[in-house]
């Protein structure tokens, strides 16, 4: 801990001196937590300790600058909960660019566009993935070295990624390799791309994003081969590690102004669980993530009132097993520099809530007071 808060004093110092573009952004976060006791808890109930009260204190500091051809981009979170002495965090990305007419370079942590779904990115299995809830924030990158050349024809980008190896491997095991291509045609965006044995994955995939005036049109499909993966989900129950699977997602999204956001999602995930196998995963791993089973649809809504009032509205319905999530918020401005937000999930299943395998949270209460500097 002492070493993080020396070069935090270090890093605000150096920022002043230099006049950085430094934001922090303070979050204080209450939960009140109710649980179903299913199946599922008792699982996991003999790995973590569930509470039903829950506060943590977020604090996000942003520092950009840009000398020249060279920009610099570094964003991280702090956590601190009030029952543990120590304070954890995620750096979402450390990285610089240097611009050369069209070339770019890019090295570090970093965020890359990766598909079109707004929730779902079947084809993206280079990033950590979304809050489903809340898919615009917390998104942290990866370690890369990134080369994007963009001209009239095509804009390709090539990702290359440290791996680490023993000294006497061959120098080409020491690194892993993505692809991405772009081309924008009238109001439309193509993306393919594919990737190479990062994380044991072979994938190939590509999207289109659509302007047609009305709405945009997303979709996004990928081929995903697991190799060589003895912890992944496919080998845990005994499938064929070579086996090719295809995931898509099919979306609409419409903005009015400022003001209104809709978006619209078919998910459809082929290594997903069925629900036989998820009761297996969940008594093995002893967690229980949502959304590995294999379809789902989603809508989101947000809406801005008087530049005071926010609403917005996740809906998530998981087709296999009839779960549904439900997660309305409301946000008030206070000004430009202190907010405070009030929200309420719900998970509802038509199955036994005692018996059934199934998200363990029943619903959880929030409640956030935010402060910008």
């Amino acid at each position: 801990m002492k070493k993080i808060f020396i070069c935090l004093i270090l890093f605000l110092s150096f920022s002043v001196l230099f006049a950085y573009d430094l934001n922090f952004d303070l979050e204080a976060q209450f939960y009140y937590n109710n649980y179903l006791k299913n199946e599922t808890y008792q699982y996991m109930a003999s790995y973590i300790t569930f509470t039903a009260f829950e506060s943590i204190e977020k604090i996000r500091m942003k520092l950009k600058e840009r000398i020249d051809q060279i920009k610099y981009d570094f964003d991280i979170r702090f956590y601190l909960k009030p029952n543990q002495n120590k304070l954890e965090y995620v750096v979402d990305s450390a990285y610089f660019s240097f611009e050369n007419g069209p070339f770019v370079l890019y090295a570090g942590k970093q965020r890359v566009k990766w598909g079109v779904g707004y929730i779902w990115n079947p084809s993206d299995k280079l990033q950590p993935v979304k809050d489903i809830l809340n898919p615009q924030i917390d998104l942290e990158g990866f370690y890369a070295l990134r080369m994007e050349y963009s001209n009239d024809f095509i804009t390709p980008s090539l990702i290359i990624l440290p791996y680490l190896k023993p000294v006497e491997s061959n120098f080409l095991e020491n690194f892993r390799f993505a692809l991405q291509l772009y081309k924008l045609i009238g109001t439309a965006d193509f993306y393919i791309d594919g990737i190479y044995q990062i994380n044991n994955i072979q994938t190939i995939g590509g999207s289109v994003s659509y302007d047609i005036d009305f709405f945009i049109i997303n979709l996004e499909a990928s081929a995903i081969r697991y190799i060589n993966s003895d912890l992944c989900v496919a080998r845990l129950f005994e499938a064929d590690e070579h086996k090719i699977n295809y995931s898509f997602v099919a979306g609409i999204n419409k903005t009015i102004e400022s003001n209104f956001f809709l978006s619209l999602e078919y998910y459809y995930n082929g290594w997903g669980l069925t629900n036989s196998q998820f009761n297996d995963y969940v008594s093995v791993s002893k967690i229980c993530d949502f959304g590995i089973k294999k379809n789902y649809f989603s809508l989101n809504l947000s809406w801005v009132w008087d530049e005071k009032i926010s609403f917005a509205a996740a809906f998530i319905y998981g087709m296999d097993d009839s779960s549904f999530l439900l997660y309305p918020k409301i946000e008030y401005v206070e000004n430009s520099n202190f907010n405070f937000e009030i929200g309420f999930m719900e998970n509802i299943t038509s199955e036994n809530k005692e018996t059934y395998f199934s998200m363990p949270v029943f619903n959880i209460t929030s409640l956030k007071l935010k402060a910008f500097f």
